[in-house]
């Protein structure tokens, strides 16, 4: 589902945070702090998953510089990519 209309801090978080629980199981609870890296619940196909989430949902292009360990250690650091490529 592409909206593209989603700009809220909270709702992006609460879109990333619902679409990991559901997806990966193995995390458990999320929320904003949850660790991502590491975690034996996402492997690097998963993380691709997650990358193909954000692009179709937010309706934003990622490239090969936004593939920093730093930008998918969590759920909070996956909002903040978001909320930089959004236009």
């Amino acid at each position: 589902m592409t909206t593209g209309t989603i700009t809220d801090t909270a709702a992006i978080g609460a879109a990333i945070t619902g679409y990991l629980q559901q997806r990966f199981p193995l995390l458990g609870a999320v929320d904003t702090d949850t660790p991502l890296l590491g975690s034996a619940a996402i492997d690097s196909l998963g993380f691709l998953e997650v990358v193909t989430f954000l692009e179709e949902q937010f309706g934003i292009a990622l490239d090969d510089d936004d593939f920093d360990a730093d930008n998918l250690k969590t759920p909070a650091h996956l909002v903040a990519l978001v909320e930089r490529k959004l236009p």
